[in-house]
């Protein structure tokens, strides 16, 4: 294109945009509608722009007048995926590693059905049960069990027909992905119902807790994540129990008893029952709380 001589700079350029806003086209057939162009610009002279309009427009009925569509971007971008994703399936060591993986499928199958649940409960924020941290509460922790087990059924049924393709191979890749904040998620968690905290008091024996001389009526312990504990038991740096109501008590409280039957009043955080059951409502019920961003390393147990 544009090898003829004495042609004016304005055709070159005006052509050259043209050629750009084909650019999705393969070479052979751009340059095919492109010839009989250039020969008529060349013959006709005068200002381009005005007899044929913008490049773009210009280009636009060229592509019309061929019988061919431009392919929307996203679709581009999806073929491009999708090539790639059976490029990689056809490598030899894909290939060869196929046998092991088919035998560790059904552990994936399990996993990917949690990894969903899992991470859909993160997505919208849900809490997570208490005695069996690794179970979100989906309203409850039954609901977020039998979510889970549900969601593993089905992924063991997809996986038992045998669904293939690149699709389906993008789908596992994107579960994947999910999997490492929803195990990064669980490692934060410790699974513990009954929690026993010290801190700095100069309580000297069982008394109304106070904070700056003022009566402290709750008290919300949270993980390092942001997940409200339950039945926390608060002493001091003597030993002595952090304790509330002691002196007052109260019908509706729900108490922690000792094998003694004996109330704590040192649990927290502190939950009242429904008027008239032994139903506490909203468990996970906390006052308006902004949690920093924690960039110390968590401690971790010795073994």
């Amino acid at each position: 294109m544009t090898d003829r001589p004495n042609v004016s700079p304005e055709v070159t350029a005006y052509l050259a945009a043209v050629s750009e806003a084909l650019s999705d086209l393969p070479q052979e057939e751009r340059n095919d509608l492109l010839a009989e162009v250039e020969t008529s610009l060349v013959e006709a002279g005068g200002p381009v722009a005005a007899r044929l309009g913008p490049p773009d427009e210009f280009a636009a009925e060229l592509r019309a007048a061929a019988g061919l569509h431009r392919e929307p971007e996203a679709s581009r971008s999806e073929s491009r995926l999708l090539a790639w994703l059976r490029k990689a399936g056809a490598d030899r060591r894909i290939v060869a590693a196929r046998p092991v993986l088919a035998r560790l499928a059904p552990i994936w199958w399990a996993v990917r059905g949690y990894v969903v649940v899992a991470a859909l409960a993160m997505l919208v924020g849900a809490t997570w049960s208490s005695s069996h941290p690794q179970v979100p509460r989906l309203g409850t922790g039954a609901t977020g069990l039998l979510a889970i087990v549900v969601a593993v059924a089905l992924s063991a049924l997809l996986g038992l027909r045998g669904f293939r393709g690149p699709v389906w191979t993008l789908a596992n890749v994107a579960l994947a992905v999910a999997a490492l904040p929803v195990a990064q998620h669980l490692a934060e968690r410790a699974p513990q119902q009954l929690i026993v905290a010290y801190v700095q008091s100069s309580v000297a024996e069982p008394q109304v807790l106070t904070y700056d001389t003022a009566p402290v009526q709750n008290i919300y312990p949270f993980t390092r994540s942001g997940r409200l504990l339950h039945d926390v038991l608060l002493y001091d740096g003597r030993g002595y129990p952090l304790e509330i109501g002691r002196n007052y008590p109260d019908a509706a409280r729900r108490y922690v008893l000792n094998r003694l039957g004996n109330r704590l009043y040192n649990t927290f955080p502190i939950r009242y029952y429904e008027p008239g059951t032994t139903v506490v409502a909203h468990p996970d019920a906390i006052p308006p709380v902004r949690f920093p961003r924690i960039l110390t390393p968590p401690l971790r147990p010795k073994p």
